[in-house]
C-alpha cells in the first residue's frame, strides 16, 4: 500500500508519521495511526494513557479532515508553519473543547522539549531566521488561545473559524485581537 500512496517509491521513513492525507483525481482517504500525537507522552498532557490515545486519534483525524477542507475550499493543504497552525488549532480545539498554546508549542517543538515539527518548516533556513519562525509561531498560538476566550470566537461555527484562520495571513494571526 505504501508504494501506491508515494507514487511508487518507497519513503525513507515513515516511523515518525502520524497520519497522511491522500487524495487522487477522485478518491480521498486519510490514514491515521494509533500513534500518540506528535509523540507526546500523556504525562505531558496530563491524561491516563488509553484517554490521550483516544483525544489523539480525535487531533489526528481533525487535522487531516482540516488539510482536505483547505485543500478543496482553497487549493492548499501545504505542509507549511500556516497549514499546521490551523490543522493543529483545529485538532486540539476538536479534541479537548479547547485550545491550549501549551499544546501546539510542544508539538511543534518549539518549546524546546516536543515533538521538533518546526524543522519541517525551517529546513534550510539560518539560525536566527529559524529562530524567528519558532516566535511568530508562539505568538500566534499564544493569540489564538486568547481568541477562543473572546465573544467573537464564541460564535462562530467550526467552518466560520477554519475559514477566518485561512484567509488571516499568519503575521495577522500573530496579533489577531
Amino acid at each position: 500500500m505504501e508504494f501506491a500512496i508515494y507514487k511508487g517509491e518507497r519513503p525513507d521513513d515513515i516511523s515518525e508519521m502520524g497520519a497522511s492525507f491522500i487524495y487522487g483525481r477522485k478518491q480521498r482517504f486519510l490514514v491515521l495511526s494509533k500513534k500518540y500525537y506528535s509523540n507526546t507522552e500523556p504525562e505531558f498532557v496530563g491524561l491516563p494513557p488509553g484517554e490521550w490515545r483516544e483525544k489523539s486519534m480525535i487531533l489526528r483525524r481533525e487535522h487531516e479532515v482540516t488539510h482536505y477542507y483547505t485543500k478543496k475550499f482553497y487549493g492548499s493543504a501545504s505542509n507549511n508553519l500556516h497549514d499546521e497552525l490551523i490543522a493543529d488549532f483545529v485538532g486540539i480545539y476538536e479534541a479537548f473543547g479547547y485550545y491550549e498554546a501549551r499544546l501546539f508549542k510542544h508539538f511543534l517543538g518549539i518549546d524546546g522539549t516536543g515533538g521538533g515539527r518546526l524543522s519541517l518548516y525551517t529546513d534550510g533556513l539560518s539560525h536566527n531566521v529559524r529562530e524567528a519562525v519558532a516566535e511568530i509561531a508562539g505568538r500566534c498560538a499564544d493569540t489564538l488561545e486568547t481568541w477562543t476566550k473572546t465573544a467573537r470566537f464564541m460564535n462562530m461555527n467550526k467552518t466560520e473559524r477554519i475559514n477566518y484562520l485561512c484567509e488571516t495571513s499568519i503575521k495577522d494571526l500573530a496579533n489577531i485581537l
